[in-house]
């Protein structure tokens, strides 16, 4: 699995997080909180070859409270077949805007 995100969040961790389920089992889970924020895009690459020959749903979940303000942002998201992506890094890709409105702009490229 291959996406693009961005963590803009306020608030402190333990409370808010984002969870990438895949039918009942959750290969990633990572709180939105101040220290996780990304800056920017950031690509993700999650390994998904366990579920390889079978059907399943996949659920990008976001779950905050009413406390600070979290904003999870995903983008480009694509399943890919072949072992090509095994390596990619996660790495920061644009600057952020100093009026946050815009984090919810889809990057371009």
């Amino acid at each position: 699995l291959h996406y693009w995100y961005w963590i803009a969040s306020e608030d402190i961790c333990g409370w808010d997080y984002f969870r990438l389920k895949v039918d009942s089992s959750s290969p990633l889970i990572q709180d939105l909180c101040n220290p996780n924020n990304t800056g920017g895009w950031v690509e993700g690459v999650v390994d998904l070859s366990g579920f390889a020959g079978s059907s399943w749903e996949l659920k990008f979940e976001v779950t905050t409270d009413s406390s600070g303000n979290s904003n999870f942002f995903l983008d480009d998201v694509a399943v890919q077949t072949s072992p090509a992506m095994t390596n990619i890094e996660s790495t920061p890709v644009v600057a952020p805007a100093a009026d946050t409105r815009s984090a919810a702009q889809p990057r371009r490229r």
